[in-house]
């Protein structure tokens, strides 16, 4: 994970491995398509179990994080890892936010590719 901030800093102090079907940057890996959540404290969408969704509330209450949208970043059908966005509140989001996201990891993936292939060929 790497976190980058706009405007309140979190306390985030290391690294959180989220497993593939919690929150929406699990379920974006596990399902290989944009997902967003736009409560994580209201229903069971940030967790398949009940002990997973302590943990998301546990782990999203100490950082102050109330919602998420992630997608997938696939290169040669490999799932290379997932970006994602979160918000301090609730948060409604729109086609425009999905797709701006949706771009952002075509372009990443595009690099990574390229990256990928030149290490391959030298």
């Amino acid at each position: 994970m790497v976190p980058a901030w706009a405007g309140q800093r979190s306390n985030v102090d290391e690294d959180i491995v989220i497993p593939p079907g919690v929150l929406s940057a699990g379920q974006a890996y596990a399902q290989r398509r944009p997902v967003w959540i736009e409560d994580y404290f209201v229903g069971e969408s940030v967790a398949p179990t009940a002990e997973e969704r302590e943990w998301v509330f546990q782990n999203s209450r100490s950082l102050g994080l109330s919602s998420g949208m992630s997608v997938p970043v696939i290169v040669r059908d490999e799932i290379y890892g997932v970006l994602a966005i979160n918000f301090f509140k609730p948060h409604q989001y729109t086609e425009t936010e999905v797709q701006l996201l949706q771009n952002l990891a075509d372009s990443a993936a595009v690099a990574i590719g390229n990256a990928r292939f030149i290490e391959e060929t030298e």
